[in-house]
């Protein structure tokens, strides 16, 4: 049933277990070391559309066209990297829901073969396909069987690691903080700006935490209101351009005419493949945001139906009126104003289109509502998936972090038994999430906010887009062009010239920024200081490696120094009433056996 209590594909509302299913799932409630999740009330086409648009609107339709600009100095050029970015993104959609309605797969009680289940997660379930895995898991490479039999759970802790480090929301909300504050006529101090920016967090920890239904409406109501942000400045720039709208742009036709002229739209471009790496690497970090809804896969209403249509719908409106918005800026800022390094190009198009007097303060009010509207949807989507990742046992108190919990203070009525664990929420993920967010703004204190906003978003960029969406699209290559081993196509339902179309795109795609990191900038560079180049791919790579020696210790050190090894065992309570099956119930024991 959904949040409207619609029913389901089957004509019935909600799922019909037997007695016995019920209660198996009581009685494992009640054990220790067991936790047990249940699937919460639906998702809906709005609900999709909106964690997806929140987490893609951000800052970076404002800031993004300044560093596109400076690093091409082509009109023509930056034109075409904004479609580019626009490909990959939906290529990224079609690879992320191939994977997302086909894995995991699991054993079906009456069912020969194994059915794929839709579950949170993410590239969490997805990265054991790819080719690296399943070379490392082969036994004609894997040396070390005296040590560990096999490499249990090596894929989620090579993602899971550097997700609970760098997947939270520290860089978004400094950005709100120092955009609140300065459009109050306020000069932030950086003490502030840390503090507003772990209030909001808390907020946003919080919200989610007592309340899901209200967190989700609220992520609704954000997600419409930065879709009617982007039509604003897409119909305000045409008038302006127009010359409907009088003010200083009122030579916005010929600006216009010059930016597009076909003689002149690829003159003077910039010399040096560095600037168009950075240029590009910025807009597909723009463009990030395609595969939340991935994260919450799970607790999307009939998934199969709604969820791919939903999500390349919005990634397709949003890619559209990104491309819009920056032709608009284009329509009424002229080149030479949009290569100074001492503005940017959002700001000398408020400018012109509300004049001086009000742009400013009209363009921060705009930051900080996009900058909030994403912590809250990442807070709602990641802590899915750190829920996900405890519940393979990777963490210390994985029990805690990976359980549900009530923290309704509101509750009125009797309530059934279906209806008493609907207001669960992932409560102790979100205090994994809370404490690795606060810990990130305040250990980079020294930095001023928007260092720290660079930092914290390109190393997420770098290390969970770009590193591990290669490593998702190159294992669905693997695996479709691989079908005599993998028997892909029987178990995906998607078409294969459209799913290696899109894997390829998709894969090259995040593979430019993987080797562009590497690039040393010349002079000018806009995308990172030229002294600090390096850092961003370094300590990508450096917590990657964390999570791999933090495999070794847990999965193959400790067994030999403790004499014991952790097992984890699920069992799943599935319903087929949308005429698939859906996981209701997620029933997980954590057991230290003596190996």
């Amino acid at each position: 049933m959904d949040d409207s209590g619609r029913s389901t594909a089957a004509g019935r509302k909600g799922p019909l277990f037997n007695q016995e299913e019920l209660a198996r799932v009581e009685r494992a409630r009640c054990a220790s070391h067991t936790v047990v999740t249940s699937r919460p009330q639906s998702l809906g086409y709005l609900s999709i559309a909106c964690i997806i648009i929140n987490k893609m609107i951000g800052t970076g339709i404002f800031k993004t066209p300044t560093v596109v600009m400076q690093g091409t100095s082509s009109v023509g050029i930056a034109v075409i990297f904004w479609v580019l970015g626009a490909v990959v993104a939906i290529a990224g959609v079609l690879v992320f829901s191939e994977f997302g309605l086909t894995v995991p797969r699991m054993q079906v009680e009456g069912q020969h073969e194994k059915e794929s289940v839709p579950r949170n997660g993410g590239e969490k379930n997805y990265v054991r396909e790819s080719p690296l895995l399943v070379f490392l898991t082969s036994n004609s490479f894997w040396k070390l069987e005296y040590l560990c039999p096999k490499p249990h759970f090596l894929a989620t802790c090579l993602y899971g690691i550097p997700f609970i480090l760098l997947g939270n929301t520290a860089g978004n909300a400094i950005v709100f903080a120092e955009n609140a504050i300065r459009a109050s006529e306020r000069e932030p101090t950086n003490v502030e700006v840390r503090g507003v920016a772990i209030a909001v967090i808390t907020f946003a920890c919080l919200i989610h935490a007592v309340w899901r239904r209200g967190g989700v409406y609220l992520n609704n109501v954000f997600g419409l209101v930065k879709v009617a942000i982007l039509l604003t400045l897409f119909f305000v720039g045409v008038a302006s351009a127009a010359g409907a709208i009088k003010s200083s742009a009122a030579s916005s036709g010929s600006v216009a005419k010059e930016n597009f002229d076909p003689a002149t739209s690829f003159k003077d471009r910039a010399v040096g493949s560095y600037k168009y790496t950075e240029a590009f690497l910025s807009v597909m970090f723009a463009y990030d945001g395609f595969n939340q809804a991935n994260y919450v896969l799970g607790e999307i209403d009939d998934p199969r139906r709604k969820f791919k249509r939903a999500a390349l719908s919005t990634v397709g409106f949003v890619s559209a009126f990104y491309i819009l918005v920056n032709i608009t800026y284009m329509l009424v800022v002229p080149k030479s104003d949009q290569n100074k390094t001492s503005s940017d190009v959002a700001t000398s198009f408020f400018q012109r289109v509300f004049g001086e007097e009000v742009a400013s303060r009209v363009l921060l009010v705009l930051m900080a509502i996009s900058g909030l509207g994403n912590v809250l949807v990442q807070t709602f989507t990641a802590a899915r998936v750190k829920q996900e990742i405890a519940k393979e046992g990777i963490l210390p108190w994985s029990a805690f972090f990976a359980r549900n919990s009530d923290l309704r203070f509101f509750r009125r009525g009797p309530r059934s038994r279906s209806q008493t664990h609907a207001g669960e929420t992932p409560v102790g993920a979100f205090l994994l999430h809370w404490v690795f967010a606060v810990a990130l703004i305040v250990a980079t204190s020294a930095q001023n906010p928007s260092d720290t906003y660079r930092t914290s978003v390109y190393l997420y960029s770098f290390t969970v887009d770009a590193l591990f969406g290669f490593v998702v699209g190159l294992g669905l290559l693997y695996l479709r062009l691989n079908e005599a081993r993998t028997k892909w196509s029987t178990k995906s339902a998607s078409k294969p010239w459209l799913s290696i179309s899109a894997a390829t795109i998709f894969t090259l795609g995040n593979f430019f920024p993987l080797v562009g990191i590497w690039i040393p900038p010349g002079s000018g560079s806009v995308f990172v200081p030229t002294a600090n180049w390096f850092v961003t791919g370094t300590v990508g790579i450096v917590v990657v490696v964390a999570g791999f020696v933090w495999w070794v210790g847990l999965y193959c050190m400790v067994p030999r120094v403790r004499g014991m090894k952790l097992e984890v065992e699920k069992e799943e309570v599935l319903d087929n009433g949308y005429g698939y099956w859906i996981m209701w119930h997620e029933i997980v024991r954590f057991h230290w056996v003596v190996k």
